[in-house]
């Protein structure tokens, strides 16, 4: 009879971390991944620590015998993944209050817009405070402060209290400034009105309230 021999096995924490990690970003329910993370760490480990290392405020570090260091990572399937845009290069979008614009490199309709709010609303988790206000990601957008642009106008919610913060007109200089796409060269409408035409060296000189209130969505 051939005597058994015994198998040793190696992992790093390392390994185990990405590989976790990596079937979460694929689609894999979170509880699941907790599950098999436990499974791996042979139960030895809390449902809050798995959770931590699979979402990116953890990780395990070592061989076998694992420990845990912080890891500032922001974990998440590729359904919630989102990539912010050069604004100098694309052609329409959305800019977020605090500057972050998503956006096209080729509008065609209306519809860009709105699928383009679907991805934002969902990667970023962002709803309404009042559950009972419209779930549409437009009209959240909206809500929110975010401005609509394309290479020909741009626009933003009609809420009082709403408005164009000072790192959205940064944004918007830029786009008027560097952006080749315009239907009129370094010059975006404000608003519907076509009339309400405005160089990037006239954007510069307005004043952020004076700006909200060509733009508002009425």
């Amino acid at each position: 009879m051939e005597k058994e021999e015994t198998l040793h096995f190696r992992v790093s924490g390392d390994f185990l971390t990405n590989f976790v990690r990596d079937l979460y970003i694929e689609g894999r329910k979170l509880n699941d991944v907790i599950e098999i993370l436990q499974v791996c760490t042979v139960g030895d480990m809390t449902m809050e620590i798995a959770q931590g290392i699979i979402l990116g405020k953890y990780k395990l570090v070592g061989e076998n015998n694992f420990y845990l260091e912080s890891d500032d990572k922001d974990i998440r399937p590729y359904s919630k993944q989102i990539q912010e845009k050069d604004i100098k290069e694309i052609e329409a979008g959305w800019i977020s209050p605090e500057g972050k614009v998503y956006g096209v490199e080729t509008y065609f309709c209306y519809n860009d817009h709105s699928e383009l709010a679907v991805e934002i609303v969902n990667a970023l988790d962002l709803k309404l405070e009042d559950e009972d206000e419209l779930d549409d990601p437009m009209y959240i957008l909206e809500e929110l402060g975010w401005l609509k642009f394309t290479s020909t106008w741009v626009l933003m919610g009609h809420s009082d209290g709403l408005k164009i913060t000072k790192k959205q007109k940064e944004k918007l200089i830029e786009f008027v400034k560097f952006n080749d796409k315009l239907r009129v060269p370094y010059a975006l409408q404000l608003g519907y009105d076509p009339d309400n035409l405005f160089s990037y060296a006239k954007l510069e000189m307005m004043e952020e309230l004076m700006i909200t209130k060509y733009i508002k969505n009425l």
